[in-house]
């Protein structure tokens, strides 16, 4: 495991020293939130939306919320679809949590734009897959927003099952527990 690590480590310091003007800004961190409020049946409740950010920098005084992976990476290519898509499959749960730490840097700093990236720890080549190529405001992260309050709404919701339904994905792996 150290090996791993150090050849991952290795891998992003490299990576990093061919990005000309990079400033990192933080690391782990864990400071920003912001407070939502939905529509439950016991009635509205504000919930507190906070993660830890794997590193915030910033290239040509570009700010960039970047979160760190070493699984599978899928980032949708339709970007009419990048808002949407990760809310319905799960593959694209890599952007659904860039996207996640973009809104909540935003709601803290509205003035500003930020590029989410993800840093694939395991690619050999092109390590950063940018989640939108262009910079994202808070303004395109309105349906986003929405989708979330949607989903927090239906989790605080005791009448909707909170059940696994990936049943076709997930059977070959179930089938092998069964035996």
């Amino acid at each position: 495991f150290y090996n791993i690590c150090e050849k991952l480590c290795l891998n992003v310091l490299d990576n990093d020293a061919k990005t000309p003007g990079l400033r990192i800004q933080a690391l782990e961190f864990d400071e920003l939130f912001y407070d939502i409020k939905i529509e439950t049946q016991q009635g509205s409740k504000v919930i507190r939306l906070k993660g830890q950010f794997d590193r915030l920098d910033e290239v040509d005084e570009q700010i960039r919320v970047v979160d760190y992976k070493t699984g599978k990476v899928e980032i949708p290519k339709d970007a009419k679809k990048l808002i949407t898509e990760p809310f319905k499959e799960g593959r694209f749960a890599a952007a659904l949590q860039t996207l996640f730490y973009t809104l909540v840097y935003l709601k803290n700093y509205p003035n500003q734009s930020v590029i989410p990236l993800i840093y694939h720890l395991k690619s050999s080549e092109n390590m950063i897959k940018p989640v939108s190529e262009n910079p994202i405001d808070l303004n395109q992260l309105k349906e986003y927003e929405f989708l979330l309050k949607q989903k927090l709404e239906e989790l605080w919701n005791s009448d909707i099952p909170f059940a696994f339904d990936d049943y076709e994905e997930e059977s070959k792996y179930l089938m092998m527990e069964v035996l």
